[in-house]
């Protein structure tokens, strides 16, 4: 290895490395929603309202996620979570489209840069997007009934673990949450968070 591929692999770890630093934050924010949606949403509330095919899931995802303060990288884990407490696919995509599109830092850059037309029409398109995206994923997964299903009866077993935890305490219910982002779903996700970075870091 000559002095130039050693100095391109130099700048590609350091870039991986500002990457990785800038990111955790964030990542860590979105896996500590996740632990909050599993901690304090119940899945049978979560299933009644996001977790079928239709049209009002997909429009509910889009509104519940618009005002978090989560970027492209703490949407991921929030998502993922949403996902498997019973959330539909297209509620699913629906709020990973809208939330990082709606933060606070952006509408306000977009405020800055292009005055406060484009500042109000910035979260119009970003929900409506994402409405239109949970929309397209609904139509695609209605023929895909045997994974629904499949997906359906995972729920139902968590749903009955949930029933027959109902009465733990709020501690030990924090904990169980906190393990399912931070190791469950942290292990589902490892993989292709550091494919991401590691292509980040190329392309920097």
């Amino acid at each position: 290895m000559n002095i130039v591929d050693q100095l391109q692999l130099i700048n590609l770890v350091k870039a991986f490395a500002d990457i990785f630093i800038m990111s955790s934050p964030w990542l860590i924010f979105g896996f500590t929603v996740a632990s909050l949606i599993k901690a304090l949403v119940p899945n049978n509330l979560l299933v009644k309202h996001l977790g079928n095919q239709q049209w009002s899931s997909t429009i509910k995802a889009a509104f519940i996620g618009a005002p978090l303060p989560l970027c492209s990288c703490g949407v991921v884990p929030a998502a993922m979570g949403l996902r498997q407490a019973g959330a539909s696919k297209n509620a699913t995509v629906s709020f990973l489209v809208a939330t990082p599109e709606t933060g606070v830092d952006s509408v306000s850059v977009t405020y800055a840069l292009m005055g406060p037309m484009m500042a109000l029409l910035r979260p119009i398109a970003a929900i409506s997007s994402a409405i239109v995206a949970g929309l397209l994923v609904g139509s695609t997964a209605q023929h895909l009934s045997g994974a629904e299903e499949q997906h359906s009866h995972c729920c139902k077993r968590e749903n009955q673990l949930e029933q027959s935890n109902v009465h733990t305490g709020v501690a030990s219910r924090v904990v169980a949450a906190l393990r399912f982002s931070f190791v469950d779903l942290l292990h589902d996700v490892a993989k292709w968070l550091l494919i991401g970075l590691v292509i980040a870091a190329v392309i920097q």
